[in-house]
C-alpha cells in the first residue's frame, strides 16, 4: 500500500467476518488464507471480487444488497422451489441401471471410503484399485470387466514416489489403460490443490473430469479439511454437499482416510452418512513387518451387499519376477484356520490361540474341527 492510500472497504480483513450476500443473515466468515467466504446459516460460498463495500469490520451489518426477507425474495425469483414427485411418478419413471464399476465395492453413482492405519498398505491398494479399472482388469477378489475412466486427487505423496509405486504397480498387469488414468498431484501443482470443501480446489477437480467415471481422494486428511475441527460434523458439510452433485452427475468418488486410536475411521462419523460402502484394511493379529504389506479387509458398511461379495478377505503385497508388485489374496476364513492351525502345532492352547489372534474361543474350535476333518479325510 502507498503512503497516504486508503485501505480498501471492499472485503474485509482475512479471518474477519461480513453479512452474507445470499442469505442476507450471515455471519459469513473470511478464511484466513484466502478472500473465499462462507455462511453458517444458508452454506453458500463464494470469493470476494472488490466489486461492492461488503465490509463490515468485526461482526457488523454490511451494506451490501437486499438483506433478510428482501433477500429471500430475490433468491426466490432466481431460483424456483423444487416441487416433490408423487409416489405414482417415482414408481413409474424408468431408471438406466447403474453399472459396477468394482464389482462388489463401487458402483457409479456410488460415494465409498477406505479407511486404515498408517503404513498399512492404504495407498498401494488404491493405486492398484485405480489402475485396474482404468484397464479393465480383476483386482484382487473384484473382478472388474468394464474399463472406466479414472481420476486420481493425491495430496500426501512426493510426485517421485508416486511415479515410482504407479510404474511398479503397471510392470505386473498385462493389459493396459484403455480409458484415462488421470493423476492430480498436489506435488506438481505451484499452489498445491485447495481443499476440496472450498469452490477453488472442487474447481480443480471438476476442471479434469472429461471421461472420468471414478473419482479417488488420497486423502481426507490432506484435502477435505473443512471450516472446523476434524471430529465436529459441520466440518464435513461442505464436502459432503460437493460429494453429492457428483453423484447426480453419475461420478462415484472413493475417499482414503486413516483410522483413529480406536480403530475406527478417524473424525467424524457424519462421512459415513453418505457412504454406500466402507472398507477397513487392518493388520493381521500378530503381524510383523518383516512379512510385507499384508492386511485383513472387511466392510464396516455395505449398502446393498450380501452373501460373497460382503465377505472379509486377506490381501499381501509382494514383489513379482517381472520386478514389480503383485497382489494376492484369500479368503478371511481360510487365512484364520491357517494361524490356528500353525499355533496349535506351536503348542498354543484353544484359549491362547484365541487371545493371540483376537477371535473368540468358539471360533478356534470351530477351525480346529475343521482341521481335524481335513486331517481325517
Amino acid at each position: 500500500m502507498q503512503p497516504g492510500q486508503q485501505p480498501s472497504t471492499a472485503f474485509p480483513p482475512r479471518g474477519d467476518r461480513i453479512r452474507c450476500p445470499t442469505c442476507g443473515k450471515g455471519p459469513a466468515y473470511c478464511r484466513p488464507t484466502s478472500r473465499e467466504w462462507w455462511c453458517d446459516v444458508c452454506f453458500a460460498s463464494g470469493e470476494a471480487d472488490d466489486s461492492g463495500p461488503l465490509t463490515t469490520g468485526k461482526g457488523g451489518n454490511a451494506d451490501a444488497g437486499p438483506t433478510g426477507n428482501e433477500s429471500r425474495k430475490v433468491a426466490a425469483s432466481n431460483h424456483p422451489v423444487p416441487l416433490a414427485v408423487n409416489l405414482d411418478d417415482l414408481l413409474a419413471r424408468t431408471f438406466s441401471p447403474r453399472r459396477w464399476i468394482v464389482p462388489g465395492l463401487i458402483q457409479e453413482k456410488d460415494t465409498a471410503m477406505v479407511f486404515a492405519p498408517r503404513g498399512t498398505g492404504k495407498t498401494y491398494f488404491v493405486l492398484s484399485l485405480g489402475y485396474a479399472v482404468s484397464c479393465g482388469e480383476p483386482f484382487l477378489k473384484f473382478r472388474i470387466e468394464h474399463a472406466s475412466g479414472v481420476l486420481l486427487v493425491d495430496g500426501e505423496m512426493p510426485a517421485e514416489d508416486l511415479q515410482e509405486r504407479l510404474a511398479k504397480i503397471a510392470a505386473a498387469v498385462e493389459g493396459t489403460p484403455r480409458e484415462p488414468f488421470k493423476i492430480l498431484s498436489a506435488d506438481l501443482l505451484e499452489d498445491g490443490i485447495a481443499t476440496l470443501a472450498s469452490s477453488r480446489g472442487q474447481e480443480i477437480v471438476e476442471a479434469n473430469l472429461e471421461g472420468i467415471k471414478l473419482v479417488i481422494v488420497d486423502s481426507i486428511s490432506t484435502l477435505c479439511g473443512g471450516r472446523g475441527r476434524e471430529n465436529e460434523a459441520e466440518s464435513w458439510e461442505p464436502m459432503q454437499a460437493w460429494l453429492l452433485s457428483l453423484r447426480r452427475r453419475g461420478i462415484a468418488a472413493l475417499l482414503v482416510h486413516h483410522a483413529g486410536k480406536g480403530g475406527d475411521q478417524r473424525g467424524t462419523s457424519k462421512r459415513e452418512d453418505v457412504m454406500t460402502q466402507v472398507l477397513k484394511l487392518s493388520p493381521p493379529p500378530g503381524y510383523c513387518p518383516s512379512e510385507g504389506a499384508v492386511f485383513e479387509a472387511r466392510f464396516t458398511k455395505s449398502r446393498g451387499l450380501t452373501g460373497e461379495p460382503a465377505k472379509p478377505f486377506e490381501a499381501k503385497l509382494a514383489a513379482g519376477p517381472t520386478g514389480g508388485l503383485e497382489w494376492s489374496w484369500r479368503d478371511l476364513e481360510d487365512s484364520t484356520r491357517e494361524r490356528v492351525g500353525a499355533l496349535q502345532t506351536d503348542g498354543l492352547k484353544p484359549n491362547e490361540i484365541a487371545a493371540e489372534l483376537e477371535i473368540n474361543r468358539s471360533t478356534v474350535y470351530r477351525h480346529l474341527r475343521a482341521i481335524k476333518r481335513g486331517a481325517d479325510d
